[in-house]
């Protein structure tokens, strides 16, 4: 499955085709006022963005969204060269003009319920995800890139088989120059384990890719600060108010049960990521329009305009600030979405600020990011890399 966007002529065409989308079922949330529209391009004309500086990988493990076995996935993902995000460019001296986070999102959930209609055997999403870690002891540590691939067929008949493959193509490496001379120093170790699985006596390998056949009855995902099955995800609420609701609730209870996230962070920064991750995992059409839509209702949440994802594919982007502190400095939590089906291209944390205790980390440092190579319906049944072994 081959993810091919649309084909427009400028970006005014891609303006006007957002302003023009915008979907009955947003008639209850006033997104359009021309008021609050007003100011939202004001306030984002006033803050020009140029491009990013070139990014790195990745994330710590929250992200890793699928609940299937993670040793491989942190094991050794892989170093690779993430393109920088390009954010509203346009011709010297001329208007940048940037559509506001409410156009761009209500084009992308009415676009979700329009592929709603398509029909297929599987929902099936290849992704690569890039993660920044901190590898190394103590007293010599470094930051290293990973990287891996993962797959899956989710069967959109009851009692159908559903596949799931890990660990594609998994790397490490060192993020920077000063890491690989740190790395060097460690004797240049294969793959690079993360010290906090090194603290705790993990012996990691990288393994070649594994198939996990019918998890459907089990653990498919992480959501809402806990993993959920394939049955949960259908029962989550389909209205975007409700759907706020309900992580609102999970939150409060996160909080007070004291569960530890990897760095303090807003409810609704918190409620932007896990709004973004469910428009990856296999909902109706009706559930990923009303996350849109949530996403839309945050307070908080900003344009990109036009960018482009780590494959240089050109979307619609929307971001919102981590307060939380990840390797020292604050993030920037974007979501990428393609123009003409609403769907996810990429999902990336970036560095806002030059880290003082890791100076590889600059400015637009990917710390996280997951690209989806391929998202969708299909009736094409499961190819597997040729070297995988079965799990189960």
């Amino acid at each position: 499955m081959t993810w091919k966007g649309p084909t427009m002529n400028s970006d005014n065409d891609v303006l006007r085709t957002l302003a023009e989308a915008r979907p009955r079922c947003l008639a209850d949330l006033d997104l359009l006022d021309h008021d609050r529209q007003e100011d939202t391009l004001r306030a984002i004309l006033s803050q020009p963005r140029g491009s990013a500086e070139p990014t790195g990988p990745n994330r710590p493990v929250r992200h890793l969204r699928l609940a299937v076995p993670i040793a491989a996935a942190v094991a050794a993902l892989a170093a690779i060269g993430v393109s920088p995000l390009l954010r509203g460019t346009a011709e010297p001296n001329a208007p940048v003009e940037v559509a506001s986070p409410q156009v761009i999102l209500s084009a992308a959930a009415n676009n979700v319920l329009n592929i709603g209609a398509s029909t297929g055997r599987y929902w099936h999403v290849a992704t690569r995800t890039h993660l920044v870690d901190v590898a190394g002891t103590d007293q010599d540590p470094y930051l290293a890139t990973h990287d891996d691939g993962l797959e899956y067929w989710s069967s959109q008949t009851k009692g159908g088989d559903s596949w799931f493959v890990t660990g594609i193509d998994e790397k490490s490496a060192p993020l920077g120059p000063s890491d690989a001379a740190a790395w060097k120093r460690a004797g240049s170790p294969q793959p690079i384990i993360p010290a906090r699985l090194a603290k705790l006596g993990e012996r990691v390998t990288i393994a070649k890719p594994t198939i996990f056949h019918n998890m459907s009855g089990g653990y498919y995902a992480v959501f809402g600060g806990g993993n959920v099955s394939l049955q949960d995800l259908q029962t989550l609420p389909a209205n975007f108010k409700a759907l706020t609701d309900y992580l609102a609730v999970k939150f409060q209870r996160l909080r007070s049960s004291g569960t530890a996230f990897d760095g303090p962070k807003e409810q609704t920064a918190w409620m932007f990521d896990e709004l973004r991750s469910l428009l990856v995992l296999p909902v109706s059409s009706q559930m990923r329009a009303a996350a849109c839509q949530a996403i839309a209702a945050l307070p908080g949440v900003r344009s990109l305009g036009r960018v482009t994802d780590p494959m240089g594919r050109v979307g619609s982007g929307v971001a919102m600030d981590e307060k939380g502190q990840t390797f020292d400095v604050p993030l920037e939590q974007q979501l990428i979405v393609d123009d003409h089906t609403g769907l996810p291209l990429s999902l990336q944390d970036v560095a806002k600020a030059q880290s003082k205790v890791n100076p590889e980390i600059t400015v637009g440092t990917a710390v996280f990011g997951q690209t989806m190579t391929s998202i969708g319906m299909t009736d094409a049944e499961p190819a597997f890399p040729p070297d995988a072994i079965h799990e189960n």
